[in-house]
């Protein structure tokens, strides 16, 4: 309760700022992006709506998909969102989600992905922060003083020599610091230990645009939405905003959520992984934040990791301030982290079987032979001369700084299949309570005994370990309604006078326990009058969504 009081509070105080005002237009590329979600959209044959959650920093629309088939008499229904584009750098995570909503909207019924869209929706947000995706930073373009001098982002790197990259500058000086690795080609800061001295000096490309003799100390980049979520809020943090929410990107998806209770399940691709095998489990004191996941959430997500064949090593699961993890400690739901591609990272060399570290051969310092093969090593530019306008002679080159955030094209299909059977997992294993038994026993003077029992026919509980602490979603509940045989999901539930009159013993609706996993079962029993033929239902509900509905005969 306090976790959801914090939020309101926090989307409140946000609601009430100001928005700093861009001077910069929105980029083409959003445009594009835009004509192509509502594509999708127009070629749906109706299963898809496009709908704006928000707006950017610069008043571009952040657009949502809303992807079912229209059921008659079921409004309320579960759905699963995929939210994608939170770091502008990846801009393929964003296309990995146009491909999803694509593969949706083109299932026939007779399908798994159609016959969720027969019962589910499937919220699909491709760029939760355009603005940042359009000039390719992590952040949202919003002005930040980095550097303090009473400017904004008027230092920035910039692309020089007109190559279409903003790689890196060097120079040769004697209080350098930097030397180029002899292996793996990249500049690194020497190592006296080793016996090493410095011989370059280096900056990001560009030039020195506020003469404080510094070099592209306050870039553009702005506030990182996906550093401004209430949980784990960095505060003071870089990148981290004035306050929590602070940004219209990350309140539109705060907000969103909050908005939509029968979202059962968020997937978020991005640069964290909470499916890799590195979750950490809550070790925090009960009344403080929590750290990790609760013992039982922590089994879910090895259990969707292992069902989609999902390897680790695949990126950290880092929490302050993140959306993925705002939705897990804070609103409840299971929160699904997804990084596609591999992580580029060192592999260690492998061990000698001799107790005795084994004698490097020549033919070992080969490069075929090196601890880092080929394939995964980060793409570095050749050291080109240019005259620079404030350093005379440097070199341009060196590692991309968004390679990080690339991926081959055949990791970006097999990241389509991955989310592909993570959704449809997500459906395959959800919570599904159903009313397997009804009994009625007559007791005299109008009177019968109602006995009921329940039962989880799907893999996962009602709601998350941690919603149970939070309260939030709400807990499922069975209860008395004024059943309607021509339409049972339209029968309404009892009201007061109506449950005063006929019920002996017991209350007109009961909580159904959360933590019911598959095939358990809990009962219920009631006294009461006995009602006319088809007047009296029961049905088990949650936040509007009826997962089963009887008529008590």
């Amino acid at each position: 309760m306090n976790a959801q009081f914090f939020v309101t509070l926090s989307l409140a105080a946000a609601s009430v700022s100001p928005l700093c005002s861009l001077s910069a237009q929105v980029p083409n590329g959003k445009i594009a992006l835009e004509t192509r979600i509502r594509k999708i959209a127009n070629n749906s044959h109706g299963l898809a709506r496009v709908f704006e959650i928000g707006k950017t920093r610069s008043g571009a629309p952040i657009l949502a998909l809303a992807i079912q088939k229209e059921t008659p008499g079921r409004r309320n229904r579960p759905a699963l969102l995929l939210v994608a584009g939170l770091d502008g750098r990846r801009t393929q995570d964003s296309e990995v989600a146009l491909e999803i909503a694509k593969e949706f909207v083109n299932q026939k019924a007779d399908t798994l992905k159609g016959r969720i869209l027969q019962k589910w929706t499937l919220f699909v947000i491709p760029c939760a922060n355009r603005d940042g995706q359009g000039a390719k930073v992590e952040g949202n373009l919003g002005p930040v003083d980095e550097d303090r001098d009473g400017q904004i982002d008027e230092d920035g790197p910039e692309d020089l020599d007109g190559d279409g990259r903003i790689l890196w500058m060097r120079k040769k000086d004697p209080e350098g610091t930097y030397i180029q690795d002899p292996k793996s080609g990249r500049m690194r800061k020497a190592d006296p230990e080793k016996g090493e001295a410095g011989i370059y000096k280096v900056w990001r490309e560009g030039k020195d645009n506020d003469g404080d003799g510094e070099f592209n100390e306050d870039p553009p980049g702005g506030i990182v939405p996906n550093r401004n979520f209430p949980h784990l809020y960095p505060e003071h943090g870089e990148g981290a905003g004035p306050y929590v929410l602070s940004e219209p990107e990350s309140r539109s998806l705060a907000e969103f959520v909050i908005q939509h209770p029968r979202i059962r399940a968020v997937i978020t691709l991005g640069a964290f992984d909470n499916l890799s095998g590195k979750a950490k489990r809550n070790t925090a004191a009960r009344n403080s934040p929590i750290n990790g996941y609760e013992p039982r959430d922590k089994a879910a997500l090895a259990s969707f990791a292992k069902a989609i064949k999902r390897k680790g090593n695949q990126g950290s699961d880092e929490w302050p301030g993140r959306f993925h993890a705002w939705v897990y400690a804070h609103a409840g739901r299971t929160s699904l982290a997804l990084r596609i591609g591999k992580k580029k990272t060192k592999k260690s060399p492998p061990k000698s079987p001799s107790s005795k570290p084994a004698k490097k051969k020549k033919k070992d310092l080969e490069p075929s032979s090196r601890a880092i093969p080929k394939p995964e090593r980060k793409k570095i530019f050749p050291w080109r001369p240019f005259n620079h306008p404030q350093l005379g002679p440097v070199e341009i080159g060196g590692k991309d700084p968004l390679e990080d955030s690339k991926y081959s094209a055949e990791e970006q299909s097999k990241g389509v299949l991955l989310v592909s059977r993570l959704v449809e997992e997500v459906y395959k294993r959800a919570c599904d309570l159903r009313i397997v038994r009804m009994e009625t026993k007559a007791l005299g003077n109008g009177a019968m005994e109602l006995r009921a029992v329940v039962r989880n026919e799907g893999k996962e509980a009602s709601r998350t370990a941690i919603a149970d602490r939070l309260r939030n979603p709400r807990q499922p509940r069975l209860e008395f309604v004024r059943y309607s045989r021509a339409n049972p999901l339209s029968s309404k539930r009892w009201d007061k006078s109506e449950a005063q009159n006929s019920l002996l013993t017991g209350r007109p609706f009961v909580f159904i326990p959360t933590h019911l996993l598959l095939g358990q079962t809990s009962e219920f029993r009631w006294i009461l009058k006995k009602p006319k033929p088809g007047t009296l239902g029961l049905r088990i509900v949650q936040e509007g969504f009826v997962f089963d509905i009887k008529e008590v005969k």
